[in-house]
């Protein structure tokens, strides 16, 4: 009920002020606008008292509170004290029944698509899968305020820095949570009202500018039908109509026009636009109540009756500019003089309050504030006024420019400065024509009507489409960020004007003279249906939405951060997207990139930090940092075990040194354990530095965590690392944060122990076997000694590596008889490959991997990769290494993938070989920094898309995570 009364609040302040200076055409014209105007201001007044009292416990509290009463005493001063301008002529509203019948309709409408892909149910919040990564940083927005402190506000997905991103509408998202509602509801009461409050203030656009209330809202019934012509191709790829037709209902993607254009698939010209940013009704619909003021203050033309067609266009033109030409040369006017009327204007104060309106919306909605901007400057020119209208633009300005300021990030994503000329928006390769496809696929019918309705209409009707064309220019001639599609938003500004014209031209041809009934009313039945028909076909993917469910009220995560942890507390974790850390109301220090990078921040810098923070090995650096960057907690869960962004992931130090605060041992959320940091710095000061044995750093020597000519490398199933290290004797293993762990092996030729290892090798279940020359050997888990492998025939072979594929079958290479044994999990031996050069032959091999039975050998004598079937040894191919060429005495190594990709070591280049799946080179990875190759030889794919590499001239391992040139 709070939040009702604070609803009902903003709401009767919006109208208490609106209504002093603006005119309605209906009774839901003037709710639509006081609830509008009182969304937005109502929304600034509540977020500037709660910034006030940041350093109160409960700003929320506070802010609700005294904005409320200041809400209320204005409204109720602003009630009891009319302006002297004689509205209450303009006030007597016309409403009918079907009207409001209308509202109910659209109401109903709106509601049904905004609850199905967002709503709260059973303790869970559920998300259409279109929606999860639009609502990733919009949610995590509003639970910061609803259930965190963020004041000073920051952006929860990159904590620790001022918000670059305009957050207002879902401040009020979280406002109204904090007062009562779940969080679904309070973005779905706030998304319908704002849509329904839109599309009514459309409805009035139509009735000012036609003179006709069916025109309005038939404006505003074509909102839903968007009028892509996409569905026409599609329906093309069925044999018949019928099948067509009886495949609609189970469609669940948007359909693309076949052309090479981005955003299609995404429902970018969809009703999706508006359920994905729920923040673009209401910031478009108090663009249109300025408008709508605008319009009221012009004077009536007197151009005498209309007069149809391109003629009467031309004419009316022809007047206009006359009039314009003989005012300049008869009469100058003195600018004191102009100042001085201005100043007289009774309606002044209501431009100025316009201003304010357009001047509060960059923190809104930046981009309806461009495109307020645009469409006011083109209105500034292109109509009278204009001293009131300088007077809106400096109001605006001085509202919006610190705002601009703040928004602006210090480091811009990418090196491009914007805003920055780009023709084209989306189309590849922009010409004029190709420009002029894309709009005609995409509002085809639609560019007819508003043609139509351009010809049949006044010079004071085309100088406001003229006003929202600007947009579209705007989108194709301006990229204002690193994602060019996201100018979606002007023209879908100007799509909701142009649905006005589009109405106003089907009424025209509906209506036309009486002996052209049959072909202009079939024209706009026809015409008619192929707007609807692609937009009920538009509106099926979204009744098909999969939904995703992420709990909250009961769930032990979200329970445990909300009651546990602090408001202000700051999490280091994977990159989340919708997660249960920011619907409790806390911030990460990194969340999903794409959200900070398109906002501009520098996410570079950060996501390097988050790399070398996980990769320390000291316990009291570690702590260090952690405090300076104000990070409370740090969870690790299986995607950021396994994602391999985090290289270097150094769990074990977390576990050695810090308290678990909560963990997850059902695997509810992904084997997930999250460690509180210690706030003691005293304490912190006492814990270890990193310890001396790290193969990552390594370095050469017989010292634990040292090598000495390391080769082969492997991963075992729980993610240590296996290291020949040749020139020791003996095979190292490491946790895969390059913890020292233990080791097999030891120089002599005796059971268990290792002369020379070059190759090793995991099996299924866990048994270790290792190439040393001229013997192959089988180690337990533990390090215990198993059995000795042999091949019965050969008598000196020379063993160099050593792979299993996943059915547990082992091959080996022996380099001395250019051959591969194969030892089957029933206990059959074969062999294939000889010397050569020829097919299937292998001259100083070193190294071979094994995948699904593909079996990629190295043969750097032969400057090649060469690849079986590994089931029979049938050759499949052969990829020339050129790097290879004359390097035969260093040897290199090969990986194969799921997908068929292969790896390959380039001693020579230090750098790593891509191969594609068929056969033909990608590029190579050569790494800088701490990650660069010293002599990489041996390979080792792990989980999660990880590469380790040991490097035989540097002594050390090195970890890849980004695979593909």
């Amino acid at each position: 009920m709070i939040a009702v009364a604070y609803l009902a609040i903003f709401t009767f302040f919006g109208d208490a002020l609106a209504s002093r200076w603006f005119s309605f055409v209906s009774l839901p014209h003037r709710l639509a606008t006081g609830f509008l105007v009182g969304l937005l201001t109502g929304t600034w007044i509540s977020y500037l008292t709660a910034l006030l009292a940041v350093n109160a416990a409960d700003p929320m509290a506070i802010g609700a509170l005294a904005s409320s009463a200041v809400m209320l005493v204005s409204a109720i001063w602003l009630r009891r004290h009319p302006t002297a301008l004689g509205l209450e002529g303009l006030l007597r509203l016309r409403s009918v029944r079907w009207e409001w019948i209308l509202v109910l309709l659209v109401t109903i409408v709106a509601g049904a698509m905004m609850i199905w892909t967002y709503h709260y149910a059973d303790g869970s919040l559920w998300i259409a899968g279109d929606l999860w990564s639009d609502f990733g940083p919009t949610s995590a927005i509003s639970q910061s305020f609803a259930l965190g402190h963020n004041f000073p506000t920051e952006y929860p997905h990159y904590a620790g820095e001022p918000i670059r991103y305009h957050f207002l509408y879902y401040f009020q998202t979280g406002n109204l949570t904090y007062l009562g509602l779940d969080p679904a509801t309070a973005n779905n009461v706030l998304s319908i009202a704002s849509l329904v409050s839109m599309l009514v203030i459309v409805a009035a656009l139509g009735e000012r500018l036609f003179g006709s209330r069916s025109v309005g809202w038939l404006a505003g019934g074509l909102f839903f039908f968007h009028g892509a012509l996409s569905f026409i191709p599609y329906l093309g790829t069925f044999p018949s109509l019928g099948a067509a037709l009886a495949s609609l209902p189970s469609l669940d993607h948007f359909l693309s026009s076949g052309f090479p254009y981005r955003g299609e698939e995404w429902g970018i010209w969809t009703q999706d636009v508006y359920l994905n940013q729920r923040h673009l009704p209401s910031a478009i619909g108090i663009l249109l109540v300025v408008v709508l003021f605008l319009l009221d203050r012009l004077p009536r033309p007197h151009l005498g009756p209309p007069q149809p067609g391109l003629d009467g266009v031309r004419r009316r033109l022809a007047t206009s500019a006359r009039g314009l030409s003989q005012g300049a040369s008869a009469t100058f006017v003195h600018p004191i003089a102009v100042f001085r009327s201005t100043l007289r204007d009774p309606w002044l104060p209501g431009y100025l309050l316009c201003g304010l309106l357009a001047g509060l919306l960059p923190l809104y909605n930046g981009a309806i504030f461009i495109a307020s901007a645009v469409v006011l400057g083109v209105m500034l020119v292109a109509f009278p006024n204009r001293a009131q209208m300088i007077g809106l633009a400096l109001v605006a300005a001085i509202v919006a420019v610190p705002q601009l300021m703040f928004l602006r990030p210090g480091t811009m994503a990418g090196e491009q400065a914007y805003p920055a000329f780009h023709w084209g928006y989306v189309v590849d390769d922009p010409t004029p024509l190709r420009v002029a496809t894309y709009l005609g696929f995409i509002f085809g019918p639609k560019l007819l009507l508003a043609g139509i309705s351009l010809a049949a209409g006044t010079w004071r009707q085309a100088r406001v489409f003229l006003a929202f064309v600007a947009l579209v220019a705007l989108a194709f001639l301006v990229q204002f960020s690193v994602e060019a599609l996201a100018n979606h938003k002007f023209i879908h500004t100007w799509l909701i004007v142009a649905n006005v014209f589009v109405a106003f031209g089907l009424v025209r041809l509906w209506e036309s003279r009486p002996s052209a009934w049959v072909p202009t009313r079939l024209i706009a039945i026809g015409l008619a249906g192929v707007i609807v028909a692609g937009g009920l076909i538009d509106l099926v993917p979204i009744k098909n939405e999969r939904m995703y469910q992420t709990g909250l009220d009961g769930d032990p995560l979200y329970e445990w951060v909300r009651t546990t942890s602090k408001p202000q507390d700051v999490f280091l974790s994977d990159f989340y997207v919708v997660h249960g850390i920011l619907l409790a109301g806390r911030k990460v220090y990194l969340g999903w990139p794409y959200y900070s990078w398109s906002a501009g921040y520098a996410v570079e810098q950060r996501q390097q930090w988050y790399r070398d923070v996980f990769a320390l090995r000291s316990a009291r650096e570690l702590v260090s940092r952690l405090q300076a960057a104000k990070i409370a907690y740090v969870a690790f869960d299986d995607g950021l075990r396994d994602r391999g962004f985090a290289p270097r992931l150094n769990e074990e130090l977390y576990r050695d040194h810090f308290d678990v605060a909560f963990s997850d041992p059902d695997n509810h959320y992904g084997h997930l354990t999250i460690y509180r940091v210690p706030t003691d710095r005293d304490a912190a000061a006492a814990l270890p530095e990193a310890p001396a044995a790290d193969m990552y750093i390594g370095g050469r020597g017989a010292d634990l965590g040292l090598f000495m000519d390391p080769g082969g490398i492997a991963v075992e199933s729980s993610g240590a690392v296996l290291v020949a290290d040749r020139g020791n004797n003996r095979v190292q293993r490491f946790s895969s944060d390059g913890n020292y762990l233990s080791s097999i092996g030891g120089q002599d030729a005796g059971p268990g122990q290792l002369i020379e290892p070059t190759g090793v090798a995991v099996g299924p279940d866990g048994i270790v076997y290792l190439a040393a020359g001229d013997r192959l050997l089988a180690f337990g888990p533990m390090g215990n000694f198993v059995r000795a492998l042999s091949v019965p025939g050969l008598a000196a072979p020379r063993w160099v590596d050593i792979a299993i594929d996943r059915d547990g079958a082992i091959f080996a290479l022996d380099a001395a008889d250019g051959l591969v044994a194969r030892f089957a999990v029933d206990g059959a031996i074969t062999t294939f490959g000889n010397p050569g050069s020829g097919d299937g032959q292998l001259h100083m091999a070193s190294g071979l991997a094994v995948r699904d039975g593909t079996l990629a050998i190295a043969d750097p004598g032969n400057g090649r990769i060469t690849v079986f079937h590994g089931a029979d040894g049938t050759f499949v191919r052969a990829l020339p290494v050129s790097e290879w060429q004359g390097a035969d005495a260093l040897p290199a190594d090969v990986a194969v993938g799921d997908d068929g990709t292969i790896w390959a070591s380039s001693p020579a280049t230090n750098a790593i070989l891509v191969y594609r799946p068929d056969g033909t080179l990608a590029g190579s990875l050569a790494p800088g920094g701490a990650d660069a190759l010293d002599g990489p030889t041996g390979l080792a794919l792990g989980s999660g898309g990880r590469l380790f590499v040991t490097n035989a001239a540097g002594s050390r391992v090195t970890l890849l995570t980004s695979l593909q040139p």
